[in-house]
């Protein structure tokens, strides 16, 4: 199941490129260069050490294919609280907006994990799909595809379902940067 921690690592990834918004100006209007901006600003105000330039760069891939609900609701959340109140928050904005995200990711799930069982060498009862769908549904990570526009999950899906198993690590990878603007981990080093 490595390729599942992948994805897992790579939507945790995800989850703190978009963070945060200080902009108190946007009333909504989330333009993703805008936000993108915004967030990083903020994830700079509140952590010095990051690399601020970065941020953007691995923002920018995903906020334009995001639900613009989940952008605004870390913005508004973000607009509303210091980097002290943000430290110590349960749950996160971030966790908070994704709570609002309703992409239906089914397919997608089941794609991932019928992948995982082709490429082992298994074929799959629909128990073990189901129990699969609902482990990968049931990561705190895992609920960052909710919040992506249906067309970016769907292709997605496709892609994943032509993934070749002798390439299957650097196909998913490929697939997630794609459609989802996710960089793959040694892009973001």
């Amino acid at each position: 199941m490595k390729t599942l921690s992948m994805l897992f690592v790579l939507a945790a990834l995800s989850f703190t490129a978009i963070a945060c918004d200080d902009d108190s100006s946007n009333n909504g209007n989330n333009n993703s260069g805008d936000f993108c901006e915004q967030v990083c600003a903020k994830d700079f105000e509140c952590d010095p050490e990051m690399d601020e330039q970065e941020c953007v760069a691995e923002c920018g891939g995903m906020a334009p294919l995001m639900l613009s609900s989940f952008l605004n609701g870390i913005a508004d959340c973000y607009d509303s609280h210091t980097c002290e109140e943000m430290e110590s928050m349960e749950p996160s904005c971030s966790e908070l907006a994704a709570a609002t995200c309703n992409t239906n990711v089914e397919d997608m799930t089941a794609a991932m994990c019928e992948k995982e069982y082709e490429c082992g060498g298994i074929t799959p009862t629909v128990d073990q799909i189901n129990e699969c769908v609902e482990a990968m549904q049931d990561s705190g990570d895992f609920m960052i595809f909710a919040c992506y526009q249906s067309s970016a999950i769907n292709g997605y899906t496709s892609c994943i379902e032509d993934v070749t198993c002798e390439t299957k690590d650097a196909d998913m990878e490929a697939c997630a940067e794609e459609h989802l603007g996710m960089e793959a981990e040694e892009d973001l080093e």
